[in-house]
């Protein structure tokens, strides 16, 4: 693929990240304030912490490192923060969903039910690897706009 090309894979990309990111973070506020209303709307980690205040968090910090990517500081710090807060959120939201499914799988009842039954961290999981991709992909457009043209 060319650098063009490229780049416009990543802003596509971008746009279609930040728009699932947002419907996920969405989605994850209206569930940890289910849970701060009833207390019994998602798993609690530790006795202490709600799961789903977590995959929230995980979620705005995903969300943060896409938007820094066009909104943020210098050309070179803007890449290596996007980086940063993009992967701390997608290493909580992944390691979250691969427990929560783990655990799922194993016993049942775990998780909080998603559309059609669906258990919410198979979901969730399915939605960190292709937010995985997705950014890799917003990476290689930026890296293809920076670099000098043939």
């Amino acid at each position: 693929m060319n650098r063009v090309n490229q780049a416009v894979a990543g802003r596509v990309s971008q746009g279609v990240l930040g728009l699932l990111l947002l419907l996920g973070l969405g989605a994850g506020l209206s569930l940890s304030w289910r849970q701060i209303q009833s207390g019994d709307a998602c798993p609690v980690l530790g006795g202490a912490v709600p799961a789903c205040h977590i995959a929230t968090g995980a979620y705005l910090l995903m969300a943060l490192g896409t938007a820094r990517l066009s909104w943020g500081g210098r050309r070179g710090s803007r890449s290596l923060g996007s980086v940063l807060f993009f992967g701390a959120g997608w290493l909580g939201a992944t390691g979250l969903a691969v427990l929560g499914s783990a655990l799922e799988f194993s016993r049942g009842g775990i998780c909080p039910q998603g559309p059609g039954g669906v258990p919410m961290c198979y979901l969730s999981l399915a939605a960190c690897v292709v937010f995985g991709v997705l950014f890799a992909n917003v990476l290689r457009g930026t890296r293809a706009r920076r670099e000098p043209g043939d």
